[in-house]
């Protein structure tokens, strides 16, 4: 039984997006057929764990396995979301496509997007009055995606050269041995790792670039990470600068739902959302790395903590900014091994099937001629940190 499961889950598993659209328009088309809510989602979790179960045929240690099973995921969380909606049996087919869509094109209002301001300096931002829908000069139209070009553009650079520094630091043999024993080095190979996510795919900034020239100023693309190190506190971390699809579709989908419908406090929706995003991490990490899933859970769930505790204490309004920075960057680094440890331990075998690796042969000659990688200083900090100094 167990060899045909696999079997069956190792032959789905490519078409796990397409039966989770399918599964949308079953949604949609059957929705006046269980007028209970109830009734409705339960179907939906059913039929959506059908695609989630698939997903454990696909190949571990891949980026394309980890984007597939977030995306699918999060469609499921949507749907599951949508099919308890009361609106859900007046919604408009168009609006319901556009609405699970959204999350391979995140196409949002050009006034909505507060990612090109300063860090800190976003509350309360609103556009003029009257400017919205209306089209953009294009002198200002230039200078922004000139903006943009020029992120994905050192972002690339970055990449690449961060791409080099980590195959350095994970490389097989005698370094990774060591990076894998010993804690220090394990969470110096999280930051490395968190560096590249946040600054190692410049498709964002080139979409951010784009969609405004072709929309004249109507539309953007929303920012993935907005200077998440710039975040003053761990609640703003998570809900607003770091990985902003994901917050978005926790916020309005889990966070908003549980307060608007269900009446709960901020502190039970939140930790709820956190917990959803626990659930989420730990099918990445089965799926990926055959492994931890257990810490990977347990990172979000102490990080839903961190929050209420943060938001009780109220930590930025008794000690300021400067202590709750450093409140939050101590507890990300502090746990960031129960998660970002697993690609850490990985090796570089997540990194040699990543698509930068194809982009980091062609580029990456120029750029280390430019910013050479530090073979001796990485040597260096790993004999004095590894096991046979610790």
């Amino acid at each position: 039984v167990s060899s045909m499961l696999d079997t069956l889950c190792r032959g789905m598993a490519p078409y796990a997006v397409p039966i989770t659209g399918a599964i949308a328009v079953g949604l949609y088309v059957l929705r006046r057929a269980f007028p209970s809510e109830r009734a409705r989602a339960t179907v939906t979790l059913a039929a959506c764990a059908v695609p989630m179960a698939s997903l454990s045929g696909l190949p571990c240690l891949t980026p394309s396995t980890m984007m597939t099973t977030a995306l699918v995921d999060m469609m499921c969380i949507h749907l599951v979301s949508t099919a308890a909606d009361p609106l859900l049996q007046s919604t408009s087919a168009r609006d319901y496509a556009c609405h699970l869509l959204w999350y391979l094109l995140p196409i949002i209002r050009t006034e909505d997007d507060s990612a090109h301001l300063p860090p800190g300096h976003d509350e309360g931002h609103a556009p003029d009055p009257g400017s919205e829908g209306r089209p953009m000069g294009w002198a200002h139209l230039l200078q922004r995606s000139a903006i943009s070009l020029g992120h994905a553009l050192a972002k690339l650079f970055g990449g690449v050269w961060l791409h080099a520094v980590v195959l350095t630091f994970l490389a097989p043999g005698h370094h990774s041995d060591a990076v894998t024993s010993s804690r220090t080095l394990t969470q110096l190979g999280c930051f490395l790792f968190f560096s590249m996510v946040l600054g190692s795919d410049p498709s964002n900034d080139l979409l951010r670039a784009a969609v405004p020239l072709l929309s004249r100023g109507r539309y953007t693309v929303l920012a993935f990470n907005d200077w998440a190190l710039a975040s003053r506190s761990l609640a703003e971390f998570w809900g607003r600068r770091y990985n902003r699809l994901v917050s978005a579709l926790l916020r309005d989908r889990v966070y908003t739902q549980l307060r608007r419908k269900r009446q709960w406090n901020a502190q039970e929706a939140s930790m709820t959302a956190f917990a959803v995003s626990a659930l989420l991490h730990c099918h990445v990490a089965h799926t990926v790395f055959r492994h931890g899933i257990a810490s990977a859970g347990a990172f979000f769930i102490i990080q839903g903590l961190a929050v209420a505790m943060e938001r009780h204490v109220r930590i930025r309004q008794s000690f300021g900014d400067t202590a709750c920075r450093v409140w939050a960057l101590s507890i990300l680094l502090a746990t960031a091994p129960l998660y970002m440890g697993l690609m850490v331990h990985s090796g570089a075998a997540l990194l040699t099937a990543s698509p930068l690796t194809g982009v980091a042969a062609a580029v990456q000659p120029m750029v280390l001629r430019v910013a050479p990688v530090p073979q001796a200083a990485i040597s260096g900090v790993i004999r004095h940190f590894g096991p046979t100094k610790s």
